[in-house]
């Protein structure tokens, strides 16, 4: 028995109202490509929710078992918009044990357990929608340690019964009230905006002090923080709940030195280095991808070097906004306009007919990078890697080359001289980026293109859960970007 669903933006919208979880990683596609996974992902407890609907539909079935237990272990998180598939992987008269699947490979795993005795009676009725919302907000490490609050719960029962058919016939109000609970106290409350759900393991019973209480509430407490790994572990107690919750602290979206620190920087480095403060004054300089990461950074640097840089984005036009702003303020050159790597044709027709041509080109333009599989490789990831590293640069460099085009910076990577296990597709992709910048350069006369392999450095790609060493970006984009300082 199995049962697959494409996970769409309008889904998230709607579980995001019927749960009360907001949290921008899961609504908002601009900031979630800024955090951990690159992309917004779909509430791990809505797909627990759905194994579950899907799974008493097609089995037909109708308050004829109660639900006694359920775990859930997120080992990676599903994206919007992709398919997900569940199948049952163990089946018993009191237990089914379920996986939920992304093109093959496991996401979460699900034990839930069933008893044929009723639950007791429910108490008072629940609120029928929260009473207010207020954004999630981040808790520093000391708020976490001994944290400890209440939620209050509540449930649009029509809303919830559209969503959920089959699982709010077998489920008491209750119980699915706090099973959204256990939503909105991860991606709201605690941790909160920089969270990421790992697990919950539940048993429904129902608690006699808690049973005539005239207003229902979920109790959770911080029994263990890891700072090690930013790993919380909560105790939760509601009237028909009693259990544990993982999760973790993700790091927040990484920023990048402004434009006044940059330009200390470089007046620091001016006195000790180089006879010029203005090492990059020679260049009309475009940086494909600079509105955030190490296109921010570079061009940045490059504006304070000097230079006049045009700065593209493809989604970003607000970031791309802030970046120009903060460089106009310190006295840089600068503008931005839209650009898709993958279509370029006309917004550089549009550049070039408006009487700017670049000189010098600086391909940072990437997808998310840590979106494989350990040990497998995918030929739709390798596509789309080599569809930024290859073909959208090379189409860059058609267009460019017969318009006064002089030096190219092309960053490759270190992953290249030992290739994570994770990183197959993507190293495959930059060796072929490295090739084609080879021959190009090899059959084009008056044109250098440095492709250097940078190491990890510190951007929103290369955030994570576990400590990891990134190198600074700002000094190391400055030492690579001076070889096309002349």
């Amino acid at each position: 028995m199995s049962h697959s669903r494409t996970f769409t933006p309008a889904d998230q919208e709607d579980f995001a109202i019927l749960s009360g979880d907001y949290n921008p990683m899961h609504l908002d596609p601009l900031i979630a490509r800024r955090m951990l996974f690159g992309k917004p992902v779909v509430h791990g407890v809505h797909v627990v929710l759905w194994v579950l609907d899907t799974y008493l539909l097609g089995k037909g079935l109708a308050q004829t078992k109660s639900l006694k237990s359920l775990k859930a272990t997120f080992t990676k998180p599903v994206g919007v918009g992709e398919t997900a598939t569940w199948v049952v992987h163990r089946e018993t008269i009191d237990q089914v044990d379920f996986v939920v699947m992304v093109e093959g490979t496991p996401m979460i795993k699900i034990k839930s357990g069933w008893t044929l005795h009723p639950l007791a009676p429910e108490p008072t009725p629940l609120p029928s929608a929260q009473t207010s919302t207020t954004p999630p907000q981040p808790r520093e490490q000391d708020e976490l340690v001994d944290a400890k609050g209440e939620l209050r719960l509540w449930l649009d029962t029509d809303h919830a019964h559209a969503r959920f058919a089959a699982l709010t016939q077998q489920l008491a109000p209750l119980q699915f009230a706090e099973l959204l609970a256990l939503t909105r106290l991860v991606g709201m409350e605690c941790p909160g905006l920089n969270s990421v759900f790992s697990e919950f393991d539940i048993t429904f019973a129902p608690h006699k002090d808690q049973t005539d209480a005239p207003t229902s509430n979920l109790s959770y407490t911080v029994a263990q923080y890891d700072e090690r790994f930013n790993r919380v572990l909560m105790r939760i107690m509601a009237p028909m709940l009693s259990g544990n919750i993982r999760a973790f602290v993700r790091p927040p979206i990484h920023t990048q030195p402004s434009y006044a620190q940059i330009l200390a920087y470089l007046k620091k480095i001016s006195n000790l280095q180089v006879s010029s403060s203005k090492p990059f004054s020679n260049q009309r300089a475009l940086v494909v991808g600079g509105s955030r990461g190490l296109g921010e950074v570079t061009a940045k640097l490059l504006a304070a070097g000097g230079a006049d840089v045009r700065l593209t984005y493809h989604r970003g036009a607000q970031e791309a906004q802030r970046i120009i702003d903060d460089i106009h303020s310190g006295g840089g050159l600068a503008q931005h306009f839209a650009l898709d790597v993958l279509q370029p044709d006309a917004a550089i027709a549009a550049l070039l007919a408006a009487g700017w041509a670049p000189t010098h080109l600086y391909y940072l333009a990437t997808p998310f990078i840590f979106d494989a599989i350990s040990g497998t490789f995918s030929p739709r990831l390798f596509r789309q890697f080599c569809d930024y590293y290859v073909f959208g640069f090379l189409s860059l460099l058609n267009l460019l080359k017969p318009h006064g085009l002089r030096a190219v910076f092309y960053p490759s990577s270190v992953a290249l001289d030992n290739i994570p296990a994770n990183m197959g597709e993507y190293a495959a992709a930059k060796a072929a980026g490295e090739m084609l910048c080879a021959f190009v350069e090899q059959h084009s006369r008056d044109l250098h293109i440095y492709r250097p392999r940078l190491p990890r450095l510190a951007t929103d790609q290369t955030a994570s859960l576990l400590p990891v060493d990134n190198g600074d970006p700002l000094s190391v984009m400055f030492e690579n970007l001076c070889h096309l300082s002349l």
